[in-house]
């Protein structure tokens, strides 16, 4: 974004910041704001129905929705010899509370959800089956594209430098 002339940050900020009507109210509100409460709606939906199919418990509706607001909540960094990126639309979110960062199989205790644009809010039993399934995704030139797909450009670039190389997720 650096690169860009102010002039196109400036029409990319506007584009953001333009006020839209709001269904049923008088009151307008901002682009930027109607996708955060769209993607909110669609989080809060989501853990309902999975509690509706007895997936999650109350406590793990609690747990996430205070999760949402930034505590408990770790990102997915891709790494690999050639580059790093952080994932910006998938994070883990440990059942129970840690106290240590980044996340490890070593000091993760417990379930964790993984929290995804792709995949939505998915349990898993531990962190070592999420990491499992991260890297079967990642190995898998399909999957491997939407995970990719949210990196900065340079980032991207670098990661994917090589087919062949092995990609590995880091939680922090």
């Amino acid at each position: 974004l650096e690169a860009l002339p102010r002039y196109y940050k400036d029409r990319i900020d506007a584009f953001w910041s333009e006020s839209l009507p709001v269904a049923g109210q008088e009151e307008s509100q901002t682009r930027d704001k109607t996708c955060v409460t769209l993607h909110q709606d669609i989080l809060k939906r989501e853990m309902e129905l999975l509690f509706l199919n007895h997936q999650i418990s109350e406590e793990d509706k609690a747990t996430l929705v205070q999760s949402f607001s930034g505590s408990n909540l770790y990102r997915i960094s891709l790494r690999n010899g050639t580059g790093s990126g952080i994932v910006t639309s998938a994070f883990v979110i440990p059942r129970t509370p840690q106290t240590r960062s980044p996340l490890t199989l070593a000091n993760c205790e417990g379930n964790v959800f993984l929290v995804s644009a792709t995949h939505g809010i998915e349990l898993y039993e531990s962190l070592a089956d999420l990491d499992q399934k991260l890297r079967a995704r990642l190995s898998d030139a399909h999957e491997r594209e939407y995970l990719l797909q949210d990196l900065l450009l340079r980032e991207r670039a670098a990661l994917q430098t090589d087919e062949s190389s092995v990609i590995e997720p880091v939680y922090s």
